[in-house]
């Protein structure tokens, strides 16, 4: 697997599932939240240690809790989709394609409603 290849829709899906599943905290970022962090990390003017950054995936609020994963093969396999996913934001910023990843609210009057709440939470705490 090569680890700039950016995930499919398939993979952000399983990722998004797995961070709003039971093993992670109930603080944890959502994929929309992810995406923002990731959007300002990459625009950090200085890089940031994945150890410094990891926690607050999974606990938005205090960066202290952790996920309690199934196995060995499963953490290997989480951790290659959030580095992936980081990758793949750090290209799109960089070839100036960057679109962020808000979630669509359908209306009642068939419109959509973009709701870009947690993607900006996500990126604030990047910004830190």
């Amino acid at each position: 697997m090569n680890p700039t290849q950016a995930l499919s829709d398939a993979e952000v899906d399983e990722l998004d599932d797995f961070l709003m599943s039971d093993e992670t905290p109930e603080s944890c970022m959502d994929i929309s939240a992810l995406d923002g962090f990731f959007a300002a990390l990459v625009l950090n003017p200085e890089f940031v240690m994945p150890s410094e950054y990891l926690p607050w995936i999974w606990d938005i609020e205090e960066g202290e809790e952790a996920p309690s994963f199934a196995s060995i093969e499963q953490a290997n396999h989480i951790m290659q989709l959030l580095m992936r996913y980081y990758n793949g934001v750090l290209d799109a910023i960089g070839h100036d394609n960057f679109a962020p990843l808000f979630y669509i609210l359908p209306q009642q009057d068939g419109s959509e409603f973009y709701d870009a709440e947690g993607w900006c939470e996500g990126f604030m705490r990047g910004v830190f």
